[in-house]
C-alpha cells in the first residue's frame, strides 16, 4: 500500500518573527509500514500528511496570485544598497511601482534578479519603477552578491523585514505591483508581465486625459 503526499518545499517568510525560513517542497509517493497497514497510520506519519495538505493550500493560494484590488500600498522608506533613501510614496500620482522581495539564499530569487536586472532599463523606459527589497540579510552580504551576479539594480535592505510584515509577505520571491494611485493591483511569485503592461497602459489613457 503507498500514497502520495505533496510536501512543499515553499521558502517562507514567517511573519511577526522577522525572520526567512526555507522548507522542502515536492511530491513524494510513501510507502505505508506492514505493521501500520494492519494498526493504522502512525500518528507521526498522520502529522506528517497534515502539514503536507496545509502547506499544499498555502502553496495553491501563493501561486495562485494574491490579488489584493484597490488596497492601498503602505509607505515606507529604505535605504538601498547605493546609500540612497527611498520612499514609496515620492512615486504616488507620477508613476506605477514593481516591488521586488527576495533574499540571497533563495535560488528562484537569484532567478529573478538577474532577469529584472535585464528588464530594468527597458522597464525604466517604459515608465515603471522597479524596487528590489531584500529582506532579512546584512547590507554587506547582498553587496556582494549584486557585485558577485554583476546586478546593477540597487536593492532596498529591509532588514528586519518589517516592510515584509506590512505587505502581507508568505514567501520569497514575491512580486508586489503598486499602480500610479498607490494601489496593489497584483501580488505574486511570479513576473507580471501581463498586469505590468496593462498598468501602463491605463497610466497612459489617464496621462492622455489630464492632458
Amino acid at each position: 500500500m503507498r500514497f502520495t503526499v505533496v510536501r512543499y518545499w515553499g521558502i517562507f517568510y514567517r511573519q511577526g518573527v522577522n525572520k526567512v525560513a526555507q522548507y522542502n517542497c515536492h511530491f513524494e509517493t510513501l510507502p505505508v509500514p506492514k505493521e501500520a497497514e494492519k494498526n493504522g497510520v502512525k500518528e507521526e506519519r498522520m502529522n506528517k500528511i497534515k502539514a503536507s495538505i496545509v502547506c499544499a493550500a498555502a502553496l495553491l493560494l501563493f501561486c495562485a496570485g494574491n490579488v489584493f484590488a484597490l488596497d492601498t500600498a503602505s509607505d515606507f522608506s529604505l535605504t538601498d544598497t547605493s546609500g540612497k533613501t527611498v520612499s514609496l510614496s515620492s512615486f504616488r500620482g507620477t508613476k506605477p511601482v514593481l516591488l521586488f522581495f527576495w533574499t540571497t539564499w533563495c535560488p528562484y530569487c537569484v532567478r529573478q534578479m538577474k532577469t529584472l536586472n535585464e528588464k530594468y532599463a527597458k522597464m525604466s523606459v517604459e515608465g515603471i519603477e522597479v524596487i528590489p527589497i531584500n529582506v532579512g540579510e546584512s547590507e554587506e552580504k547582498v553587496l556582494r552578491f549584486l557585485s558577485r551576479n554583476r546586478i546593477n539594480v540597487p536593492s532596498l535592505m529591509d532588514g528586519y523585514g518589517t516592510v515584509a510584515d506590512t505587505y502581507r509577505l508568505i514567501g520569497v520571491p514575491t512580486y508586489t505591483l503598486v499602480d500610479r494611485e498607490g494601489r496593489i493591483v497584483f501580488q505574486s511569485n511570479e513576473f507580471p508581465s501581463k498586469e505590468y503592461k496593462s498598468v501602463l497602459r491605463v497610466t497612459a489613457r489617464k496621462g492622455a486625459a489630464v492632458r
